[in-house]
């Protein structure tokens, strides 16, 4: 199973995005054909699970997903940052920086249990979209302060979804949330 998250994996990218294509080349090398199926995230994953899907690609290792599935070496190492308007000033050092500060996640996205941590602060909110183009459109409409993702992905979901105007006005702290291996 795979799922959108250009520019790592997509229907619509050539050889459906560079991540899809090391892990096509890769099972060629053993001989084992790779055929794609899409589906949203939370759904591949399941699918795999109970084993209606050979695999899926494209996981943060976690404990818990180590209960049900084998893991490869790192395909993708890459920051996730804090997206914000460039019109709003938005600086961070520590989490409890980020108190009254309203923050738009991906729902399930962890990172190292990171999100939790962030949720225990007082007078912090978090609030989980469904996907990665929700969380810049409410972004846009200064529903949320500030967004959590990756930064390539970042900007793959920008140049694919909005327009370059949308896509100017929109900026991200150099300091990383997290360094995620895929």
């Amino acid at each position: 199973s795979n799922g959108e998250w250009p520019p790592f994996f997509s229907k619509d990218l050539k050889k459906y995005g560079v991540t899809s294509h090391v892990v096509q080349e890769a099972f060629a090398l053993e001989n084992v054909e790779v055929k794609y199926e899409w589906y949203p995230w939370k759904r591949a994953l399941h699918l795999a699970g109970i084993g209606e899907i050979d695999a899926s690609i494209g996981w943060s290792k976690t404990k818990e997903r180590e209960k049900d599935f084998l893991f490869s070496d790192i395909i993708i190492n890459g920051n996730v940052m804090f997206f914000h308007l460039k019109d709003q000033k938005f600086d961070w050092n520590t989490f409890s920086d980020l108190k009254n500060i309203r923050i738009g996640s991906v729902l399930d996205y962890q990172y190292d249990n990171k999100i939790k941590e962030i949720k225990a602060i007082e007078n912090t909110d978090i609030f989980e979209v469904i996907n990665e183009q929700k969380l810049f459109q409410m972004l846009l409409k200064k529903r949320f302060h500030v967004v959590i993702i990756n930064l390539d992905v970042g900007y793959g979901i920008l140049n694919k979804y909005f327009t370059k105007e949308e896509v100017s006005s929109i900026t991200y702290h150099k300091k990383p949330f997290h360094n995620e291996k895929l």
